[in-house]
């Protein structure tokens, strides 16, 4: 708001300024030139006073912002090493389950080939009793 009010400030200082030059230009009176000198350094004087105000309070306003950012800037930082400590233990539980899936994996793989080898026994068992069975056949004959 302040800032506001030192906006509006400035041109209700710098109107009566120009009014002043005027009267004086349409005059053009010594007399009135030097009461007029006097006023327009008061005037101007008011102009840099003001400005001066306006500065301070935009270097205010500058430090607010720094503060701000720096707080949060904090918490951000704060935030993201929380997240990476949360990334880590993610991490580490999907690398666990890849584990297990690998491992559970491998377990299968077993299984089948177990299975395959089964498969295999059973059939090659099962030629050898036909090709016995041929032999025995033959020998009959």
């Amino acid at each position: 708001m302040r800032s506001k009010q030192c906006l509006i400030q400035i041109p209700q200082i710098l109107e009566p300024l120009y009014h002043q030059n005027v009267l004086d230009d349409i005059q053009n009176s010594p007399s009135k030139r030097k009461s007029s000198d006097f006023f327009k350094k008061v005037q101007v004087s008011q102009i840099q006073t003001s400005i001066y105000d306006n500065l301070e309070y935009i270097a205010q306003e500058i430090q607010n912002i720094q503060k701000s950012i720096f707080k949060y800037g904090k918490k951000i930082l704060i935030m993201d090493g929380l997240l990476c400590e949360h990334e880590k233990e993610i991490r580490q539980i999907i690398n666990q389950q890849e584990i297990q899936k690998a491992y559970v994996t491998k377990i299968a793989q077993q299984r089948i080939q177990a299975q395959i080898l089964i498969e295999k026994k059973k059939r090659s068992y099962f030629d050898d009793y036909l090709s016995s069975e041929e032999d025995d056949l033959q020998l009959y004959k």
